[in-house]
């Protein structure tokens, strides 16, 4: 997989897909892999949720990182989701998206009180305030406003 045009000029990860396989030196992991360490967590298995962690962490960190601007909150809700996926690995369906989809598309925050999503949306949608945004949450659509990044401030 190629770099974007953008993570070419800047030097900066410009797609999910520059970040994920940034390292040319490693084989991408087979999603039946990611599948079978997600039904391992539904099994009670701390260890293969201390492997996907190893695995992801710093892809959800750096994309929660992007979102709100701040490296302490960026580490209180990258720990919400992985909280999360021990949650609710025994309810993961491979028929619903990848396990890396799965872990990096969203999840409640108690940290904020209310889901935290990461998505791209169509550029007629896209401009900051746009509201009524159908978003796709474990089944239920929900209308959401688009925001500008950083979209939280971290009170002091």
């Amino acid at each position: 997989m190629g770099e974007s045009p953008e993570s070419q000029q800047n030097g900066k990860v410009g797609t999910l897909g520059d970040l994920l396989y940034a390292d040319k030196s490693k084989t991408p992991i087979a999603e039946k892999e990611w599948v079978a360490l997600v039904h391992a967590i539904a099994a009670g298995e701390q260890a293969a949720l201390r492997g996907l962690y190893q695995r992801t962490h710093r892809l959800v960190f750096t994309s929660i990182l992007r979102i709100t601007g701040n490296r302490e909150t960026a580490e209180e809700l990258t720990l919400d989701v992985f909280h999360d996926v021990w949650r609710r690995a025994s309810a993961y369906d491979p028929a619903d998206g990848t396990v890396v989809g799965e872990v990096t598309s969203g999840a409640p925050s108690p940290t904020l009180g209310k889901p935290l999503a990461i998505a791209y949306v169509d550029a007629a949608y896209a401009t900051p305030g746009t509201e009524g945004v159908a978003v796709d949450i474990r089944g239920s659509h929900e209308p959401y406003e688009v925001v500008a990044l950083p979209f939280y401030k971290r009170q002091k």
